[in-house]
């Protein structure tokens, strides 16, 4: 939409210099074409050859135009055509018949045909105005030949003025179309550089999203989990954060873009198990009092990693949750989690709904070193552990959601 939109809307803009040239040739044939009339009626018949010359050029000039598109040498041409019409007017008839109007006009196309060239378009501009004055001059210090009736003379100055006048019209009709396209265009090429910066940022989002994800599941696969673990655990904290927001909890901090940046930070809330041994992590027993105190390093050594790798060139946001959610997610609502003994609301809402979502999963699934729980006694273990393990707020919107969670649940496993 927005390349036809542009297609549409820059193509006068593109053929300005065509429209302006080719006008400027019809309109002089016209003009001529008109006053081979005049001359022949008042007998200046040096006037009406001139005008049969003239008349021949611009219609040569014109057919030239729309093949060869040659601007530059059709101003040339008309310019001295402009002259000489001008010389030869002053010569037989004086400066009375107001000629001179289209001097100056020719001073005023060069802006609208040599739109990329501006030096060209002031110099010939210059030129114009400098003839002009010659002209002025010229027409001051001569006796014309022909003596010519008032009702004449201002017939001539008369068809002479409104004819300049059209010419003024067309231009300024033209350069208010083209403020008006030019603001119009620029407001498009700001929209249409926003689209393309958007699906740029929509394209590296995604990328990222795939990249997180796989390398998400490159960690879990080698605690002998399936994958899915992070798919469903970004489910669920999505659907947690979307119901609690909902429930008129902690609203000010769940903003769609904290969702939607939580949902996609989830994934990395265990990419410090990556620092951690296979031997631990894949140990079918219980750990040592040694080998939990290694387990616990996948908090912090996950909040390094995520800065490390994606602080550089990710938003400040996004990163600061992603680490929360890699550090914090094993804190307890009591102080008695880990690494640094957080309780309550000094632990981040990010790591406090993590903390739900990945206890769950691992209670409703099978792990190397135990059985999956039943769903109701999962359940009643995230309901128990309100107030000591868990944020209560989380819990009771959790429970309140049962059934979605479940569905969550059955469509991955499906």
């Amino acid at each position: 939409i927005i390349n036809s939109m542009n297609r549409r809307d820059f193509y006068l803009p593109q053929k300005r210099p065509f429209i302006v040239s080719l006008f400027t040739s019809l309109f002089a044939l016209a003009y001529h074409v008109i006053f081979l009339f005049v001359f022949r009626a008042l007998g200046v018949y040096q006037m009406f050859y001139f005008n049969i010359v003239s008349v021949v050029i611009f219609a040569v000039a014109s057919f030239l135009l729309t093949k060869t598109q040659a601007f530059t040498i059709l101003y040339i041409i008309t310019t001295f055509e402009v002259i000489l019409h001008q010389i030869f007017a002053d010569y037989y008839l004086g400066a009375r018949a107001s000629f001179h109007f289209f001097m100056l006009i020719m001073g005023f196309l060069p802006f609208l045909i040599f739109t990329r060239r501006r030096t060209v378009a002031y110099l010939f501009c210059i030129l114009s105005l400098i003839l002009f004055c010659l002209l002025e001059l010229f027409s001051s210090s001569i006796q014309p030949i022909y003596e010519i009736s008032p009702r004449a003379t201002f017939i001539i100055k008369a068809t002479n003025i409104f004819l300049s006048i059209i010419v003024l019209s067309v231009m300024i009709f033209l350069f208010s179309h083209i403020v008006q396209n030019v603001e119009f265009n620029l407001e498009h090429e700001v929209m249409f550089q926003a689209e393309k910066l958007q699906t740029q940022n929509e394209r590296i989002i995604n990328y990222q999203k795939n990249m997180i994800l796989s390398l998400s599941n490159l960690v879990e696969n080698r605690d002998n989990d399936t994958g899915e673990h992070v798919r469903r655990t970004s489910t669920y904290v999505y659907l947690l954060a979307k119901a609690t927001k909902a429930s008129g909890y902690y609203i000010e901090t769940l903003t769609e873009r904290y969702v939607d940046m939580l949902y996609r930070a989830a994934p990395l809330h265990d990419i410090g198990k990556i620092a951690v041994s296979d031997l631990i992590l894949k140990k079918p027993g219980k750990l040592t009092p040694e080998e939990y105190e290694q387990m616990k390093i996948h908090t912090t050594r996950g909040e390094q990693i995520v800065k490390e790798v994606l602080g550089p060139s990710n938003d400040p946001e996004y990163v600061r949750i992603a680490g929360e959610i890699a550090k914090g997610h094993h804190e307890h609502w009591d102080g008695t989690g880990y690494p640094s003994d957080l309780k309550g609301e000094q632990i981040p809402l990010s790591a406090r709904l993590m903390a739900i979502a990945d206890v769950f999963d691992a209670l409703v699934t099978q792990r190397c070193y135990k059985q999956a729980f039943p769903l109701e006694q999962a359940f009643e273990i995230i309901k128990e552990s309100s107030g000591s393990h868990f944020d209560p707020v989380l819990v009771e919107v959790f429970i309140e959601n049962k059934r979605a969670i479940i569905d969550i649940l059955n469509r991955y496993q499906d």
